[in-house]
């Protein structure tokens, strides 16, 4: 990161920094950055207040410093100082103007400028109290109902519908989600909304009705009363209002979620699991039973540790019923109003239009035409609009066509229905009887002996059965669960987190809030009636996260006269790592013992080491406090005297940690069915993902392989 003074001159560069996180907001699309700095580095003294800090990707202005005894603390916004600068005292209105309008001439003078902007729709702004160009953004962002991103290196702000996309991304519990916590609410909840612009305006003429309806969540009539004195068009009016009833004929959802990001870690997840801020994210949590697509709206990254990742998602951005100002705001003193309209920055594109709405409804064939015509003349400002503006919408909705056929022969009977639509065409029969082989297309077949083939797979005998509880894919994997045991099967070949036989394996999947393996028997623990299994594999267990065992925990060693042992853990109530050796005193009465660099790395320094001396003869051994370095420490004593020494620090991310509460897993029923196929759709998805893991890595194996053969070659 490079450092820059209050004159935008560069004068240093930062490294070594520690927990550095950068925070993405969607709703604003501001950025803000914060990092920690020794208070003894070399670059200290140039980071100060108002000075900027420039990354690859933005520029920041430091905010807040905290110091600290090792480290000091910095907070950086993202710099739009020149918007904020951009000062409007008796208040901002554009007259239904285009964002990109109404921005530009915010931005006047600022050297910002609006570079891509897909909105085209035309809406109000007016704030009557003292404002600046960045309020002006803020505001226009809710008001038009759109998204941006902001170069603050080029000064410059792409404008959208929506940013980021859906791709194919999951946040699933035993890949990359850690910790999911939901918070939802109904307060401001409505099902029925009347809206009424300036004038008293109602939709009633153009709509039929003078309200909109949204029962989407329930059925349940929340009446809203919307006013705003800014809308003229009826258009514009109920558009804004089905988007506001939208978003508040439903409750308010918004998800905080420990995300490992594991595109960041590994380039092999980049085109699966990798996000950005407005993405839309599969959601799947066992815990919580949710299973949902969800948008980010806010990221906190930590670039140097992106397994600490946090994000917010949500359905809304619940910023909507902040948009439109009421009545009672809107209704300020009329001659304070008058007053600054002299002095109020206005782009007025409208002064007079002539509005000719029309509406032709023709019910039998559903036939809607809507059209409307704007006459307009100069505005003050000195610019023409086209003259005349036509807009039109037709819509047409065909029914579907039925025929039935009925025709009786003797005591036999032929009953045939078709159904025709435009988009297929539908055969009901009774006694239609095929005796033979039967072919279709040469595609499918059903042979004399009962079996069946098609062009992909072949049924010889016995019985199939394929449900919820039970799938065989394409590819090659089985998956089944019973509704009536805690248990699930995936075949797969080479599928990890198995027990590997040949090619392929069996896996056991927790299906509950816990990991139970155990087989029906006559023995309880803490299920119904699952008897516990002894579990053995052959080969390395990696757990990713927190491993609690409700018992002890041992390493088996072997002993030449005693067999194989158990030795059991060394537990303490705050999570410490240890490290021990010898050392000797010299001649001047001290020894340096250096710490190993990889063990500096595992722990936290900036917590004080617990340090024990044991003499090897007589004589005394000390450390004193002060001198205790992060690398290193200095033992005092006789000089001659041989020792031992060991240290013991707190573990890195988990200094705070002590004696945390743990209870074993309560007892509960057996899943419901319901919740199995839930359960098994989402272990299918995570060996889904595993798989196209496990492809991409073959494919850039041989793309490699066939690219040295190649190379190979030519040489």
């Amino acid at each position: 990161m490079q450092i820059y003074n209050d004159k935008k001159q560069r004068i240093g560069t930062v490294s070594q920094v520690a927990n550095r996180t950068v925070t993405k907001t969607l709703d604003t699309g501001d950025r803000e950055i914060s990092f920690e700095y020794p208070v003894n580095g070399k670059q200290v003294q140039l980071l100060r207040e108002e000075f900027y800090i420039r990354t690859k990707e933005d520029e920041f202005v430091i905010k807040e410093i905290e110091t600290g005894d090792r480290y000091n603390k910095y907070t950086a916004v993202l710099n739009v100082e020149e918007l904020e600068g951009a000062h409007f005292p008796y208040g901002f209105a554009s007259q239904e103007q285009t964002i990109r309008a109404c921005l530009e001439f915010a931005f006047e003078g600022t050297g910002w400028t609006v570079r891509e902007c897909t909105i085209i729709k035309r809406r109000t702004i007016d704030i009557e109290e003292k404002t600046t160009a960045w309020e002006v953004l803020q505001q226009c962002l809710k008001t038009y109902r759109c998204e941006c991103r902001i170069d603050s290196l080029n000064k410059s702000i792409d404008i959208y519908e929506q940013i980021g996309e859906d791709r194919g991304c999951y946040f699933i519990e035993g890949l990359n989600l850690r910790k999911l916590t939901l918070k939802s609410d109904t307060y401001e909840f409505y099902t029925r909304i009347y809206p009424i612009g300036k004038d008293g305006i109602t939709i009633e003429w153009l709509h039929g009705k003078p309200y909109l309806e949204n029962y989407q969540y329930s059925s349940k009539v929340k009446t809203y009363v919307w006013k705003d004195e800014r809308y003229t068009n009826t258009t514009s009016l109920i558009e804004d209002a089905q988007a506001k009833l939208e978003e508040m004929s439903k409750p308010y959802k918004a998800y905080t979620a420990d995300v490992a990001d594991l595109a960041k870690t590994n380039p092999i997840y980049n085109d699966i699991l990798d996000y950005g801020i407005g993405d839309t994210v599969y959601l799947v949590s066992r815990k919580t039973k949710i299973k949902e697509k969800q948008r980010i709206v806010k990221i906190v990254e930590y670039p140097e540790n992106p397994e600490k990742n946090t994000v917010e998602l949500s359905n809304i951005s619940k910023s909507f019923a902040e948009v439109q100002k009421t009545e009672t705001e809107l209704a300020k003193q009329e001659a304070i109003s008058i007053s600054k309209n002299s002095t109020k920055k206005i782009l007025d594109g409208l002064p007079t239009v002539e509005e000719v709405e029309t509406r032709i409804t023709a019910s039998k064939e559903e036939i809607e035409l809507g059209a409307s015509k704007k006459y307009q003349t100069k505005d003050d400002m000195g610019n023409y609009f086209t003259t005349e503006q036509t807009e039109a919408a037709i819509k047409v909705k065909t029914d579907s066509i039925t025929q039935q056929v009925s025709r009786k022969v003797g005591s036999d009977e032929i009953i045939a229905k078709i159904n025709m639509s435009p988009e297929a065409v539908d055969i009901d029969a009774d006694k239609i009887n095929l005796n033979g082989a039967v072919t279709a297309n040469q595609n499918f077949k059903i042979l004399l002996d009962g079996s069946m083939e098609t062009k992909s797979a072949k049924i010889t005998g016995g019985s199939l059965e394929v449900g919820a509880g039970c799938k065989l894919t394409t590819n090659g994997l089985l998956y089944a669960v019973s509704p009536k045991m805690l248990t699930g099967i995936g075949l797969g070949k080479r599928m990890s987190g198995g027990f590997e036989e040949q090619d392929y394996a069996l896996s056991m999947y927790y299906m509950g809030e816990q990991f139970f393996i155990g087989s029906q028997g006559t023995g309880t623990t803490w299920m119904n009636d699952i008897k516990p299994l002894e579990i053995y594999t052959y080969g390395d267990i990696t757990c990713v996260g927190d491993f609690v065992s409700i018992g002890s925990k041992n390493r088996a060693a072997e002993t030449k006269d005693f067999g194989m042992v158990k030795q059991y853990c060394y537990e303490m109530a705050s999570p410490f790592f240890g490290d021990a050796g010898a050392g000797k005193v010299d001649e001047t009465g001290k020894c340096f013992i250096f710490l190993d660099p990889k063990f500096v790395q595992t722990i936290e320094t900036g917590h004080e080491y617990l340090i024990f001396l044991t003499a090897a003869g007589t004589g005394e051994l000390y450390v004193k406090k002060e001198e205790v370095q992060e690398e290193f420490f200095i033992v005092y004593g006789k000089p001659g005297l041989e020792f031992f020494w060991e240290v013991k620090a707190k573990q890195k991310g988990y200094e705070n940690d002590r004696l945390a509460k743990a209870e074993p897993p309560e007892e509960r029923n057996l899943m419901t069915e319901n919740d199995q196929i839930m359960e098994n759709e989402m272990y299918e998805n995570l060996i889904m993902v595993e798989i196209e893991i496990e492809k991409d890595i073959k494919e850039t194996a041989e793309t490699e392989e066939k690219r040295m053969e190649e190379l190979e070659w030519t040489e």
